[in-house]
């Protein structure tokens, strides 16, 4: 197969070349996008980000791509490195004369400290492996129909997608008052961001398995996903905003 930008990846099991062959089409679709925003947009300058707790190692390495995008777009950050620390840090609180405080009113002090405009409380932000099912029936039409699960049934050929899923959950707080200005609930994957893809793909008793992940379509997800994130506040301006 060939794929002109060479960013897809495709691995196909060995099929009988004797079988007939039938087109697959993946094409580009929207990213799902559940939050619930205030019913202004939030003015955000400052962000200081706290990492899930207990996060992974890879995680980590996601949230400084998050922390990355939201410095290319103008945004001041907090690193979620120290945001996480004191959140866990037990005598941020005694210190704060409070006998027990939660992770997120330690990180809320903090980033109150920090001049920062609000505290992104992340649930989830990492890739995690996903796949597709499409289905074709025997004598029925000659294109491939999405399924949300693979069944095994007489006559039934299936392709499988391999691909990478994003999910971004999160709360964004406003650190004077604690009011929750954005839950938010993003996810995308790598399959849904390639450019449109046309495959003959041969029908016989192996399943097909194409593998469509990427660096460079991890980075057009996380793309898309901040781009759904800044259409829910107002993006900062070239004068700091003032503190009140």
């Amino acid at each position: 197969m060939n794929h002109q930008n060479g960013s897809v990846q495709l691995g196909l099991l060995a099929l009988l070349t004797s079988c007939a062959a039938t087109k697959l089409s993946l094409v580009p679709t929207a990213l799902q996008d559940r939050s619930a925003p205030a019913a202004q947009k939030a003015e955000v300058t400052a962000i200081m980000v706290l990492p899930a707790r207990g996060s992974e190692r890879g995680q980590h390495s996601e949230l400084a791509d998050l922390e990355r995008t939201l410095l290319a777009r103008g945004f001041r950050v907090i690193s979620s490195g120290i945001t996480g620390r004191v959140a866990s840090d037990s005598s941020e609180a005694r210190a704060d004369d409070a006998t027990q405080l939660s992770d997120l009113e330690r990180a809320l002090i903090l980033a109150k400290k920090s001049n920062a405009d609000v505290l992104l409380q992340v649930g989830e932000f990492e890739f995690k492996p996903s796949e597709r099912y499409f289905v074709i029936v025997d004598g029925g039409r000659n294109r491939f129909t999405e399924v949300s699960e693979r069944q095994d049934r007489p006559g039934y050929y299936f392709v499988r997608v391999k691909e990478a899923r994003l999910r971004f959950q999160a709360k964004l707080i406003n650190v004077e008052n604690g009011e929750i200005v954005i839950l938010m609930d993003f996810s995308q994957s790598t399959s849904r961001v390639a450019p449109k893809l046309d495959m003959e793909v041969q029908l016989g008793r192996r399943e097909p398995v194409i593998t469509i992940d990427t660096r460079q379509l991890r980075q057009a997800v996380l793309t898309q996903v901040m781009d759904a994130f800044s259409s829910h506040v107002c993006p900062p301006t070239s004068q700091p905003a003032s503190k009140r």
